[in-house]
């Protein structure tokens, strides 16, 4: 929607049907892929004007959603992509869309709580404490084309999850809890092989 207060009109920029009627959170992508991460108890979806991007993370995932999203496949230690399993018989299997691909470790989003730590970084708090980094990938700079998953450890059980001034090179991460210490954590992206190469190399040198 565009927000006209003056005149009182609110027209459609661009929408979107058929969204699982389980989502339970929408969140802002920052600029410049930007569109919207909606978030279901089983799967992950990216949604722009001109583009869609559905990552399921577990088996219940096809049963939420009609959306037949083409998924390219990505080598990743995090995502399998489920075998093709014969008729019931005997007959040879039928090809699958990408969306049979899941998280080999299977993860569950009920109840949980997400921020981004950056431009393309998305934590994800579970219920259970353990947290979760979703890495939104583009080829071009305007759609996704693939989301890597990482765990990034465990914390409290979080009621909400905040990050602080977040940016490329860190910020702050705020996890408050109703039944446990909140924390208040600073966070930084760990260095590449490059760049510690080229640390190594500057004290040596020194």
């Amino acid at each position: 929607l565009s927000l006209n207060l003056h005149q009182r009109l609110n027209p459609i920029i661009w929408s979107i049907e058929n969204v699982p009627t389980s989502s339970y959170a929408v969140r802002s992508v920052p600029e410049p892929l930007g569109g919207v991460m909606v978030l279901t108890p089983n799967s992950l979806f990216h949604f722009t004007q001109s583009a869609h991007y559905h990552l399921p993370l577990n088996h219940y995932a096809s049963l939420e959603t009609n959306f037949r999203v083409s998924i390219p496949h990505v080598p990743s230690p995090y995502i399998t992509t489920a075998p093709l399993v014969p008729g019931p018989n005997g007959e040879p299997p039928k090809p699958r869309t990408r969306t049979a691909q899941f998280i080999a470790n299977i993860i569950a989003l009920d109840a949980a709580h997400s921020t981004f730590l950056d431009n393309t970084h998305l934590l994800v708090a579970l219920k259970s404490g353990e947290l979760y980094i979703f890495n939104l990938v583009s080829d071009d700079g305007r759609t996704v084309s693939s989301i890597g998953v990482s765990r990034g450890g465990a914390s409290v059980l979080t009621s909400c999850a905040l990050a602080i001034a977040p940016s490329r090179g860190g910020g702050l991460l705020f996890l408050g809890s109703r039944v446990g210490d909140s924390l208040l954590i600073k966070y930084k992206p760990k260095a590449t092989n490059d760049e510690n190469s080229a640390n190594n190399g500057n004290d040596a040198n020194g």
